[in-house]
């Protein structure tokens, strides 16, 4: 045994163990100071892969969420955004995805954006800055993927997705919050237009909803108002679109039953901007 190696390798069997040593309590420190995730995970949606890094720091724990496009290649695929919320992929093109971003206060970049990787276009849909998910259908897709209702419980806004243009349809249906909420229903066969129920709340003992039936056409940008169901609003007995082509709604007729009562409104007793549908 050479001198040098007998006066080395002492050295060695503490040197290395006290590297490593310093190494995970390097690692430890980072990941209390937020600099590292305790946790990585991949998930992977159509085209997109969603990464979820995990931090725990000074006893508050949270997930940033960070959003890539792989568009046919392997791998992660590029970068499209950091710390995304809420997300969801368009149900008939895997390239496209709906996800809502706020990176700081006051931020430009915050709101709901889309995301069309085939079509090459990124862009912000709605000011709003949480993609809702209350239990009546926040984001409705049309069938064919071109249009996209995207509703909260005092707004309703009209995505036109190949145009990437937003309409905001609150005032039309005369949205007020605290008075007149909504429910989206669903699209017709021939995906331009979209029911949508309306309920206004009554000042009267017991609580009564008194909840307009409404056709909401997405190409003319325009709202035509069908009949009113109280106190309970519109069952779905009640009210749908024709059949054999689906593209006109029916609604039960002025009646009085156990479900409760159907009428019709006059013209001058609705928001302005509204019409009065014609079967």
């Amino acid at each position: 045994m050479s001198w040098s190696r007998a006066f080395h390798r002492p050295w060695a069997y503490v040197t290395v163990p006290a590297v490593a040593a310093c190494c995970v309590v390097g690692v430890i420190a980072m990941q209390q100071l937020a600099i590292l995730p305790v946790n990585s995970r991949l998930e992977r949606l159509g085209e997109f892969t969603v990464g979820y890094d995990t931090y725990d720091a000074f006893g508050h724990r949270g997930t940033r969420r960070t959003l890539y496009y792989h568009g046919g290649r392997r791998g992660r695929g590029r970068l499209i955004a950091r710390g995304i919320g809420t997300f969801t992929v368009n149900p008939v093109d895997r390239h496209a995805l709906l996800y809502d971003r706020c990176p700081s206060e006051g931020s430009p970049q915050c709101g709901i954006h889309y995301f069309d990787g085939r079509g090459g276009r990124h862009w912000r849909v709605s000011e709003e800055r949480v993609l809702q998910q209350p239990v009546n259908h926040p984001f409705s897709w049309s069938a064919d993927g071109r249009f996209l209702a995207l509703a909260s419980e005092y707004t309703l806004r009209v995505v036109n997705l190949e145009g990437a243009t937003t309409t905001n349809m609150s005032a039309v249906l005369g949205l007020q919050e605290g008075r007149r909420s909504l429910r989206v229903g669903e699209w017709s066969n021939d995906q331009r237009k979209i029911s949508v129920l309306v309920g206004e709340y009554l000042n009267q003992p017991p609580p009564r909803v008194a909840e307009d039936l409404i056709v909401v056409d997405v190409q003319e940008q325009s709202a035509m108002y069908v009949a009113t169901s109280l106190p309970r609003g519109w069952s779905k007995s009640r009210f749908g679109w024709r059949y054999p082509t689906g593209n006109t709604i029916w609604a039960a007729g002025d009646e009085q039953s156990a479900e409760g009562t159907i009428y019709r409104k006059r013209a001058s007793e609705l928001p302005n901007g509204m019409t009065v549908h014609v079967p």
